[in-house]
């Protein structure tokens, strides 16, 4: 994602409301649609991105159109939100959007878990499930290892180079 941040280095850590400038491109899919008589016709969307990887291939394949950077907010306190948000029904509004991702989350985390057979791990209760420990659990991200980034970055890398660099990899002598 192509972000930067407009806040000033000498702003103190804890700010209640943090700019960030990300940049947008808008580019080009062609797709086909199977017409009702079987016939089929193509179609032009418009399809966004903000990764750096597609606004480039855009770039390459003549898809690209334009580039857009757009001012994003993250607020730090309750306090933040209220500034960046004060119309109390629409901080509500937000914020209730934010719980129903994160019990859509869980549940599907929760629900869909399987052990080492493959069973769910799952046990039903009798009536409704209460969801409030869920919602109050503490969300932690999950850093990745340097072999996970590195794995990501291979995975990312062109089939093309990819491919070399498993090759000279295989040329390499083993210890």
């Amino acid at each position: 994602m192509s972000t930067s941040a407009v806040v000033p280095s000498e702003t103190p850590v804890s700010i209640a409301v943090s700019p960030e400038l990300i940049t947008f491109a808008v580019y080009t899919v062609e797709t086909e649609i199977k017409n009702a008589d079987n016939t089929v016709s193509k179609a032009v969307a418009l399809k966004h991105t903000s990764s750096d990887k597609e606004i480039t291939k855009s770039k390459e394949d003549g898809t690209f159109l334009f580039e857009q950077s757009v001012t994003a907010y993250r607020v730090g306190s309750l306090e933040g939100l209220t500034e960046l948000v004060p119309d109390a029904e629409e901080a509500v509004n937000i914020i209730n959007r934010g719980i129903q991702q994160k019990f859509n989350q869980k549940v599907k985390a929760f629900l869909t878990e399987v052990d080492a057979e493959g069973n769910p791990v799952f046990q039903q209760v009798e009536g409704a499930f209460d969801s409030k420990d869920w919602i109050q659990a503490e969300t932690k991200r999950r850093n990745l290892s340097d072999t996970e980034k590195a794995m990501k970055f291979v995975n990312n890398l062109d089939p093309a180079l990819k491919a070399m660099l498993a090759q000279m990899l295989a040329a390499q002598p083993t210890a």
